[in-house]
């Protein structure tokens, strides 16, 4: 359907514009299509042109989530995970998917295996993995932007972006007690030793659960000894 728009009068010297409002069903197939359009004026002169109006049915990218996020991850290890992908325009199929990588940042990398063939209106599923650096630091973000092109020049992109956090395994942080003094204050035949006990501090400062096997005490120098009371089996993350 065409709808024109034109002014009243053109005075003498000037000009004046047709405004031309073309509208396609989604019925309408793809091609090149000639829209004839008159000007008559008031005194019977008329004038003929035509417009050219081409049809590109396209296929149309779009994500069901446009944010993927990936949790966490330990330091130099990977993480996996999935996207779907959906073709909006319903007319035609993607035909094969291009990636450009738009944005990065962390230390760590990024794979990406989108759907090879999207038919018409609907949708399928890529793969996506990080790898994080042996050296990146704990709670650093790894963020990717990416953008999907269908491999029709004339096909409609989308953007996604992926995220994951790095974190440790357990490790130690800070350890130590505080000194004490034994104090010789009672009579030597009430009293064979002397003893106090002292609380040793350990810090998980890593992400996951440090399990504790064994714990030892030793001496240097004779007359002390030291025997360990009580140890926890566990030491919770980011915990003491």
């Amino acid at each position: 359907r065409v709808d024109l728009t034109s002014p009243r009068e053109i005075r003498a010297g000037s000009r004046g514009s047709i405004d031309a409002q073309i509208t396609a069903s989604d019925s309408v197939s793809e091609g090149t299509y000639t829209v004839g359009v008159t000007v008559s004026d008031s005194i019977g002169n008329s004038e003929s042109f035509e417009i050219r109006v081409e049809i590109i049915k396209a296929p149309v990218l779009s994500a069901a989530d446009q944010t993927i996020d990936l949790g966490d991850v330990l330091v130099g290890e990977s993480v996996e995970g999935s996207f779907t992908l959906r073709e909006e325009g319903g007319d035609e199929s993607v035909e094969g998917v291009n990636v450009d990588y738009t944005r990065r940042s962390g230390d760590g990398s990024l794979s990406l295996s989108p759907p090879s063939r999207i038919s018409a209106g609907g949708s399928d599923d890529g793969s996506v993995s990080i790898q994080v650096d042996d050296d990146a630091e704990q709670y650093e973000q790894l963020e990717c932007m990416a953008t999907f092109r269908p491999s029709d020049p004339n096909g409609v992109s989308t953007n996604l972006r992926f995220d994951a956090r790095v974190i440790y395994p357990a490790y130690y942080g800070a350890v130590g007690a505080s000194d004490r003094i034994i104090s010789f204050d009672e009579p030597q035949t009430e009293r064979e030793s002397f003893s106090e006990t002292v609380r040793v501090a350990v810090e998980n400062g890593g992400d996951l659960p440090m399990d504790i096997q064994n714990v030892d005490a030793s001496v240097r120098g004779n007359g002390v000894r030291a025997n360990i009371v009580s140890a926890p089996d566990t030491i919770s993350a980011q915990s003491t």
